[in-house]
């Protein structure tokens, strides 16, 4: 165990508990890392919320006590948590760090086996509804199929969204990402249940990339897509027939544009 540099940051990484014994273990900690293989027996710590200097946690391994009420005493700009499959001890990340001060958030539970309950995500959308300063929010793999009346209006910064291997099946329920009028890149890949998305997406003025890998009922792309001036790199994948608007022709001659009609591009990631 040690405290190193990265980037000229202090981040600690978690592998084992022998850190927690040590005094002042947080002492000009920035970032605070439990890598995916590791397993910790109780986080976050109150040493965590006392650290004046703690900005980014990255909670990728297993948590057996998940401290929720001490999580959402935590000041952090950056908050990283994975969902891992179900055992008889692992706690999920259900709660997020004091939203006012948020900007960066992902939380993923992207693993088939993923133990992923509809009411804490349900609670975990409102907690979001209130991180009003986010710049990049990643909801991936959480069996989302709506959200919270006027969701989407709760962050007139954000400029990343991906909401990944969701469930969600009714175009409409993606009306509201058009008041994102900041946002840059988008990505519903593995939505597979989505035939077609809102034209209201077409609204969205800087959006520079758009991701719909794996989308395999998806049938046809917003009818005026070719208005989109920014948008310089769509992907698409799936199953079946789909309809190409003719505006499409439309878009810059630098646009990159990823087809085909495999269903997937391989990549959960890609």
């Amino acid at each position: 165990m040690k405290n190193y540099s990265v980037n000229g940051n202090a981040e600690l990484t978690i592998k084992n508990e022998n850190i927690f014994k040590k005094k002042n273990y947080m002492k000009n900690v920035k970032t605070v890392y439990i890598p995916k293989e590791e397993t910790v027996s109780e986080f976050p710590r109150q040493e965590m919320v006392n650290s004046p200097t703690l900005k980014s946690v990255y909670m990728l391994g297993k948590v057996d006590k998940f401290r929720g009420d001490l999580m959402k005493e935590l000041k952090l700009e950056t908050l990283t948590g994975f969902i891992h499959p179900a055992t008889n001890n692992s706690k999920h990340i259900y709660n997020i760090s004091k939203p006012s001060v948020l900007k960066k958030l992902r939380i993923e539970a992207l693993h088939p086996k993923a133990y992923v309950n509809k009411d804490s995500v349900d609670s975990l959308l409102k907690e979001i509804s209130e991180a009003k300063n986010l710049e990049s929010l990643t909801l991936d793999g959480l069996h989302i199929t709506k959200f919270p009346d006027g969701f989407f209006l709760n962050f007139p910064k954000l400029t990343y969204l991906s909401l990944r291997g969701n469930r969600i099946r009714d175009p409409n329920v993606l009306n509201g990402i058009r008041v994102l009028q900041d946002l840059e890149e988008l990505d519903l890949s593995y939505n597979t249940f989505l035939t077609r998305l809102p034209d209201s997406i077409t609204k969205l003025k800087k959006l520079g990339k758009l991701k719909l890998f794996g989308i395999r009922k998806l049938e046809s792309l917003p009818k005026n897509i070719g208005n989109m001036k920014g948008l310089f790199n769509l992907a698409v994948s799936h199953n079946n027939k789909i309809n190409i608007p003719e505006s499409i022709l439309k878009l810059s001659n630098n646009a990159r544009v990823e087809y085909s009609s495999g269903g997937s591009n391989n990549n959960r990631n890609g």
